[in-house]
């Protein structure tokens, strides 16, 4: 079961008075996620904006919360139920990137149980953002149950293969074209950014992990590369037998090591 989403009312109040109460956080430090979310909530003229995307939209924050609990819903039939707590607040619309190539949606986990979703205003009125919204969920729970089984991530391949599993799922569970841009495959490259990849497959250094997850202009990593051969894997080794359920609760070394070329 779903073990905590703040009351509707929380959106609504964020909305409306620019903050949440501290006591529909369980005591998590506001400051701390505001920094994330990057909110300037004393920008008055950003949250009049704020406000009026969704005076534009009026049953969004009950669709949000619907969307969420059928997606929840969903992944407990399909891959078993794991209590989790899920923190929505709202995103700074100047997050242009994440806005415009993300859908308006960033997600994460905490810990083993809790994901925090962080949404633009500005993306609720697009068709798209409520599928993206489930794909997210269902992205962030694969997580939740590697985070609870202590599958932690050292090396570079326990990364890409971890984000390669949270991928699938949408995929499994929403079908080929739910695949987001991080996780497609390109036939013609994937050759070459798994060669980028294997060879540094053991680096522990985080900054060469994230330069290689998320791309790298510098160093000429393409953006997502970690992504779409994390997919590639998972995918491959799922053709070749190997379900879904065995792979999720291996670590990365273990189902690096099933891969054959």
């Amino acid at each position: 079961m779903i073990t905590y989403i703040p009351d509707k009312d929380f959106l609504r109040n964020f909305v409306n008075n620019g903050y949440p109460s501290i006591n529909e956080i369980q005591g998590r430090k506001m400051d701390d996620l505001i920094k994330i979310a990057m909110i300037d909530y004393h920008n008055i003229s950003a949250m009049r904006d704020i406000q009026q995307d969704f005076n534009q939209n009026p049953d969004a924050i009950s669709k949000i919360y619907d969307t969420v609990q059928a997606a929840y819903h969903e992944l407990t039939q399909s891959i078993g139920e794991n209590p989790v707590s899920i923190f929505i607040t709202l995103l700074n619309n100047e997050h242009s990137f994440i806005v415009s190539k993300l859908n308006g949606i960033m997600a994460h986990t905490m810990d083993s149980k809790t994901i925090c979703l962080y949404i633009s205003s500005k993306s609720i009125s697009n068709v798209t953002f409520w599928d993206h919204l489930k794909f997210n969920i269902a992205h962030e729970y694969i997580h939740i149950i590697r985070n609870l089984r202590n599958l932690s991530n050292e090396y570079l391949i326990d990364y890409c293969i971890d984000e390669g599993l949270a991928e699938y799922i949408v995929y499994k569970l929403y079908g080929i074209s739910s695949i987001r841009p991080w996780a497609k495959v390109n036939q013609e490259t994937i050759s070459l950014l798994k060669k980028k990849v294997f060879s540094k497959a053991y680096t522990t250094d985080k900054r060469e992990i994230f330069a290689y997850l998320q791309g790298d202009v510098h160093l000429k990593i393409p953006r997502w590369t970690g992504y779409q051969v994390g997919f590639y894997l998972i995918d491959n080794l799922i053709e070749n037998g190997i379900p879904f359920d065995e792979l999720l609760y291996l670590n990365g070394l273990e189902i690096f090591n099933l891969y054959r070329e």
